[in-house]
Parts: structure tokens; sequence; C-alpha cells
């Protein structure tokens, strides 16, 4: 039997035992805002360069506290540096969000005009919310259709579902049931990404636990940080030409 189906049957023939354990974190759980400020902006100077941020909590900045500190403004300031462009960025955000709501609720928010860069999260709250690997595949391979028909020579950056495994806030076993899931979704991720030219799969690495808030499950603002360095440095270094192209 395939390793693959050996663990998901192992994740749902266990999750029952674990269900108490879910109802007991969303009561206690302390709920972070999004972080505070502009939702848009622009960093750096040359060629312009527009980036969408598109997903969850971690787009829309919970742990970072202020905007300039999250996820999209670092990552665009890690563009703008390493390019030497222009970097226009924008976020298309909501907390909770999973694939589904990403595709059907946020992207019809999308509007016009071309955006040569699109930084897509989701997956925790497809684990969190049980959904099936097919169903994850289905909305990601709808969203990744959507952002190409909206800008046709976009590239898209997928962060890697984060290894919940790590997550303190989570107690076990469902921190190894949600680890074991999100790794699943992962790997959905990545083998979407494969053949792809125009997209990137950039795999979440283990956070230090002194890169959580206060709410032991986002990043801090060093995590939103590190992340948007990891980030930006693997996409410079997969699409090179950015270097010197200008826009158009």
């Amino acid at each position: 039997m395939p390793t693959d189906l050996i663990r998901r049957l192992l994740f749902w023939s266990a999750l029952p035992l674990a269900a108490p354990q879910g109802l007991w974190l969303r009561r206690t759980t302390p709920r972070l805002p999004a972080a505070a400020g502009a939702e848009a902006g622009r960093v750096g100077a040359g060629p312009p360069l527009h980036v969408l941020a598109l997903g969850d909590s971690v787009i829309a900045g919970v742990g970072a506290v202020i905007s300039e500190a999250a996820l999209p403004a670092c990552f665009a300031a890690e563009l703008a540096q390493r390019l030497h462009r222009t970097v226009h960025w924008r976020t298309l955000a909501r907390v909770g969000a999973d694939a589904a709501c990403v595709r059907h609720r946020l992207l019809p928010q999308l509007g016009t005009g071309d955006v040569d860069l699109v930084l897509l999260s989701v997956g925790v709250n497809d684990v969190a919310g049980l959904r099936t690997r097919a169903a994850f595949r289905a909305d990601l391979l709808g969203l990744l259709e959507a952002l190409r028909s909206h800008s046709p020579r976009c590239r898209i950056v997928l962060a890697g579902v984060p290894p919940l495994q790590h997550f303190p806030r989570l107690p076990q076993p469902l921190r190894f049931l949600f680890g074991q899931r999100s790794r699943s979704l992962d790997r959905v991720m990545r083998e979407v990404a494969r053949h792809r030219p125009n997209v990137l799969h950039v795999r979440c690495l283990q956070p230090a636990p002194q890169r959580f808030a206060t709410d032991g499950y986002h990043p801090n603002a060093k995590g939103h940080a590190e992340w948007a360095e990891r980030l930006a440095r693997l996409c410079v270094g997969h699409w090179t030409y950015w270097r010197t192209a200008s826009r158009g």
C-alpha cells in the first residue's frame, strides 16, 4: 500500500480522538487582529513591478501588528532591493480563508490591471477545516487558472503550507495529525507547481519558537520578515531575468 495512502488512512481514523482538542483550541486560542495600516504601497526605485499578495491570515498580517512589518510589505521590500525595481504591492486577504474562499470570494475583488507577480498563501485553514486533498487541489488549480486568465504573463509564488507539527499552540495528538495533513497538502502544492514554469513552490521551513506571535500559531514580526526574505530570495533566484527586465 502506498505510503501516502497509509498516512491519509491513519489521519482520518485517528481524527475522532483529537476532535475534543480542536474544540478546546477554538475556545481558548487568542484571536489576534490583522495588521493595522495600508493594504497597498510602493517601495524601491527603477522599472515597475506589480505584486499581489493573496490569501489567508499571514497575508493579512496577523501577528505582525502593523502592515509595514507584515509579509506582503516585507516581501515587496526584499524584491525591490534585490531587483532594483519599484515594487507596487497590494493585498487581498481574509483571516481564516481556505483555498475555496480565496478562489470564490477574494479573487472576484481583484479588478483590472495586469499583475506581474502573485504571492499566494493558502493551506493552513484547509488543514484545520479538514478539507480533502482533492478539494484543495481543485481550488488551487482554479486559482492558478483564474490568475493566468487575469494576467497571462504573471508569475505565481506558492508559499508552502507551514509545518503544523511545530506549532506550539497545538496539543498532541492534534499537532501530529495536523502536521501530517499539512505535509500532505504541501505535497499537492509542490506537484501542482512542478510542471508549470510560471509557478514556484517555496517550502516553509520549521519556524524557530521565538518567531511565533503570542497566540502560538501565527508568526510574529520577525517571523514575517524571515519568511519574506526566503520567498523573495528563492523567487529572484528562480526567475533570474527579473534582475534586468523592465515591465512589459
